[in-house]
């Protein structure tokens, strides 16, 4: 809204009355809402119009009137500047919130602007207490910034125990830098000691974080001795094939992917090219034995597929299924326990205590979780097993004590 004052020698009355504007080009940008049959006196007048907006730039403004004979009368221009709106960047998330003591972990910076822009420089800053620079590595050159969010990822470092300031930054194209707004970022002490184990006397021998790629000392993501060629196995019609390329590792999470294959198995159906990785035929040469304790987390589509899940496999023995899957079925998990092994079934989060599963084949405890189905199998093809469908208490990491 303008309010410029018109004042006149006599009192008259114009037809309109109102306020014009004009670009370098001459183009009408009037505002709107100019008055109508308006008496103009010596004492003078405040015309109010409407409301508009402008794009930056330098205009030429003045008022006008149209007298009642229909002719149209412009009163003396000034100069009218619109400077260009104030870039706002506005950072919605920083992450993370704490960790641990020499554990490498990446930052994570959400933002978003008032308008489109490109920063030179997108990262995640971190001073200590003295105000050293311990800024994340991996800032993001070039990253362009708008209205929605973006979220930029930096590289990996670590950190000593201790409180920081954390903050997300920018610098613009002219190489100006700009912090935005700053947390609390809270670094606890590491500790050697082995977690608190579920089974008295047990500590952890082995652990994978996939806080990093699938390293070649600890997986093999290429064969396993469960497929009789290597990769496939067509045996009872059998239509998974190992992929490499099906296996990838992002923010911490393994993910494993299946899709129809171009190759045909010998038994004439088509493959579907599938992730998996497995301990065997590596230089660490890894093994579980009986009593170990597992802890994993898996989340899996909800859609019906086939079972996916974490198995041990002795050579020359079935494999045994520490956790599995059902299709159709997310959140929920079948543990199948072998009388031979003696095999124990724990549920860290819940309970901190354990039920040996033995020859007796006494059904799973309660304390595992909400059961919610049981299936018994014969002896004939399934000696000495019982499988289990429980509901999955909150995931854990994927480690071993034993």
């Amino acid at each position: 809204m303008y309010r410029p004052e018109v004042k006149s020698s006599a009192c008259f009355t114009v037809a309109s009355l109102g306020v014009g504007i004009r670009d370098a080009t001459g183009n009408n940008l009037d505002f709107p809402g100019g008055l109508t049959n308006q008496q103009i006196c010596p004492k003078g007048l405040t015309v109010k119009t409407g409301a508009r907006s402008f794009a930056a730039g330098t205009y030429r403004m003045f008022g006008y009137y149209q007298e009642q004979s229909g002719a149209w009368k412009n009163l003396p221009e000034q100069t009218f500047t619109v400077a260009p709106a104030p870039l706002v960047v506005t950072a919605d998330r920083v992450a993370p919130d704490d960790a641990t003591a020499e554990t490498p972990v990446t930052g994570q910076l959400t933002l978003h602007a008032s308008k489109c822009f490109t920063a030179a420089v997108v990262g995640v800053g971190v001073r200590d207490a003295a105000g050293n620079n311990l800024d994340f590595p991996g800032a993001v050159a070039n990253q362009q910034v708008c209205t929605e969010d973006v979220t930029v990822k930096t590289g990996a470092r670590s950190f000593p125990a201790g409180t920081y300031r954390m903050f997300g930054y920018y610098q613009d194209q002219a190489g100006a830098w700009y912090n935005l707004p700053e947390q609390v970022f809270t670094v606890t002490g590491s500790s050697n000691a082995d977690p608190s184990a579920p089974v008295a006397g047990k500590k952890l021998i082995w652990r994978e974080e996939f806080d990093g790629p699938i390293s070649a000392a600890k997986w093999n993501k290429a064969t396993s001795s469960a497929y009789r060629y290597g990769n496939y196995n067509p045996d009872d019609d059998k239509l998974d094939r190992i992929d490499p390329d099906k296996v990838t590792v992002t923010d911490g999470t393994a993910v494993f992917s299946a899709t129809p294959s171009n190759f045909t198995l010998p038994n004439g159906h088509k493959a579907w090219d599938t992730g998996l990785i497995t301990t065997e035929y590596i230089s660490e040469r890894f093994m579980v034995k009986t009593g170990d304790y597992a802890e994993t987390r898996i989340r899996t589509p909800k859609e019906m597929g086939g079972l996916a899940g974490a198995v041990d496999l002795a050579p020359g023995r079935q494999r045994d299924r520490l956790l599995r899957v059902p299709p159709g079925q997310p959140g929920a998990a079948r543990t199948d326990q072998p009388r031979h092994s003696g095999s124990e079934v724990l549920d860290r989060r819940h309970r901190r205590e354990a039920r040996r599963v033995g020859h007796h084949r006494r059904p799973l405890p309660r304390r595992l979780g909400r059961l919610v189905r049981q299936r018994r199998q014969g002896l004939r093809g399934q000696e000495g097993r019982r499988r289990t469908l429980v509901r999955l208490p909150d995931p854990q990491p994927l480690a071993l004590l034993r």
